[in-house]
Order: structure tokens, then C-alpha cells, then sequence
């Protein structure tokens, strides 16, 4: 149990810096990209709860709610290295 906690903490408080710097450089505007995604995370924060009480209410399980986060968790992963891929592609200012 303690090496799923260990990899879901480092997924959320290391994978996101990687990722914007291997997608954006170390820019100075680092920063305010990383803010911006900080930002929109706490939305899905705050939206979650209140998506997943209503789900039980509705249908007596969390069963569906726990679906559609599985597929928005691989939707996301998908666009992420989708994203990786592509800033690759694009050029670098010297």
C-alpha cells in the first residue's frame, strides 16, 4: 500500500514540473506556465467531489462516477504523451 502512495504523491507533486519543462524548456516564464496548469488541476479538485456525490445520489454507487474518472485518468495520459510528442517537434528559440 505504501508504494501506490508513494507513486501517486510523486505523480502529483513531481510529474507535472517534468512534464511542463520537457514540454516548454526551462524558460523564464516557467513559472507562469506552471501556474496556469496548478490552476486548472485545482479546479478538477474542487469540481470532483461534489461530481462524485452527486453520481451516488443519482444512482445509489460510486460504480459509474469511478468509470468515467478511469476514463478521463486515460484520456489524460494519452493527451499528455501526445503532447510530449509533439513538443518535440517544435523549434527552440537560441
Amino acid at each position: 500500500m505504501f508504494v501506490a502512495y508513494a507513486f501517486g504523491y510523486a505523480y502529483n507533486s513531481i510529474f507535472p514540473p517534468l512534464l511542463i519543462s520537457r514540454m516548454f524548456g526551462a524558460t523564464k516564464d516557467f513559472a507562469s506556465i506552471y501556474g496556469v496548469a496548478y490552476a486548472l488541476a485545482c479546479v478538477g479538485v474542487a469540481v470532483g467531489p461534489p461530481l462524485f456525490g452527486t453520481s451516488y445520489d443519482l444512482t445509489g454507487s460510486y460504480d459509474t462516477m469511478l468509470l468515467i474518472s478511469i476514463g478521463l485518468v486515460a484520456l489524460s495520459a494519452a493527451m499528455s504523451i501526445l503532447a510530449i510528442r509533439m513538443s518535440a517537434q517544435i523549434p527552440r528559440a537560441a
